[in-house]
């Protein structure tokens, strides 16, 4: 969600967030992985604005 509003407003959009209180990642193991590859994307996208 953090990345996606950074994007939005990157091109000039009003975007705000607004998250669901559950989740599908039901596991620690899928919660750190979704989470490891969020972390990742979003440092990309702060440096190469890809």
């Amino acid at each position: 969600m953090k990345r996606a509003v950074l994007m939005a407003r990157g091109l000039g959009m009003d975007a705000y967030s607004s998250p669901t209180p559950t989740t599908r990642y039901r596991s620690f193991h899928s919660q750190m992985e979704f989470l490891s590859g969020e972390t990742y994307f979003y440092i990309v996208y702060l440096v190469f604005k890809i």
